[in-house]
């Protein structure tokens, strides 16, 4: 009789499987692809990509304040419109509030009365009148990245979340001078006979300021050895 049976495992040799590997591929896809694939997935991964994209060149500056090495002598109304109007010594002040007004009260012995303006003082046996102000000038600059990615959330019909960091600021200090002679007229007008003895002396005040930690040391010191 003819075998009906199944046949059996020995009528079908047994492979040799080996077991699954990853196939990985030994050539990545450039940035830019990856990017656009990324790009198409969902909100998150798009924002991300665009992120990368302007991260070279996120902010851009648009309002610069001037940058003054040492001091610049200039009409005061060029610099801050709020000033009276003359000729001014500015310079940069990297030092706290009001540091300035401590200094002054201590090196002409002001008992602080009238520290700010008509401050009386002697070059060369004449008597000149030093008046200085504080003003704050801002650096500003647009920030990129968060207006993109307000722009694609607005798009996607999301309310911005960004708003307040589209634009940075940050302060820099300076202090403006003045002086007058007994005349009342403008010390520090080029044309003024005394412009540059006066220059000179302020540019010696600034540099005594900014060295000197312990204003208590200045009280009746007038004079530079």
């Amino acid at each position: 009789m003819e075998n009906t049976l199944a046949p059996t495992h020995q009528q079908f040799p047994i492979q040799n499987l080996k077991p699954k590997t990853r196939n990985i591929n030994p050539h990545p896809k450039p940035l830019g692809t990856i990017l656009v694939t990324i790009m198409k997935t969902n909100l998150m991964c798009r924002t991300l990509a665009i992120s990368m994209a302007f991260l070279c060149f996120s902010c851009i500056p648009y309002k610069i304040p001037p940058k003054i090495e040492s001091h610049k002598v200039m009409k005061t109304k060029k610099f801050k419109r709020d000033l009276p109007s003359s000729f001014g010594f500015v310079f940069n002040d990297p030092k706290e509030a009001d540091e300035f007004y401590y200094y002054i009260n201590s090196k002409f012995d002001l008992g602080y009365d009238q520290v700010e303006t008509n401050v009386p003082m002697e070059i060369d046996n004449e008597r000149f009148y030093l008046s200085f102000h504080e003003r704050e000038k801002t650096s500003e600059t647009l920030n990129l990245i968060p207006l993109v990615i307000d722009g694609i959330l607005n798009s996607e019909g999301h309310d911005p979340i960004f708003e307040e960091v589209h634009t940075s600021r940050s302060g820099y200090w300076y202090i403006i001078l003045t002086v007058e002679d007994e005349e009342l007229l403008d010390v520090l007008d080029p044309t003024h006979d005394d412009h540059k003895k006066v220059v000179d002396y302020l540019s010696r005040l600034r540099q005594e300021y900014l060295n000197t930690h312990h204003y208590s040391e200045l009280a009746f010191k007038q004079k530079w050895d």
